[in-house]
C-alpha cells in the first residue's frame, strides 16, 4: 500500500531523506518505492500499489 515519505522514512529507520538517498544513490537500475509492501522500482517507476520510487517523491526525477 503507498504510504507518505515520512512514513516510509519511519518505518525503514531513516532519520532524513538524505539518509536514504546516501545508501541507494549507488543502486543503478531499482530503488525502493514508497510501500509499505517493501516494493523495488526503476529509479522512474511505480510499484503495482502505485507507489513512486524514492526518486520521483523526492521530486529527482
Amino acid at each position: 500500500m503507498k504510504i507518505t515519505l515520512k512514513e516510509w522514512l519511519a518505518a525503514n529507520g531513516y532519520a532524513s531523506a538524505q539518509d536514504a538517498l546516501e545508501e541507494y544513490s549507488e543502486m543503478d537500475d531499482s530503488y525502493p518505492a514508497i510501500c509499505d509492501e517493501e516494493c523495488m522500482v526503476e529509479p522512474d517507476g511505480h510499484c503495482p500499489h502505485g507507489a513512486p520510487s524514492l526518486l520521483l517523491a523526492l521530486g529527482l526525477i
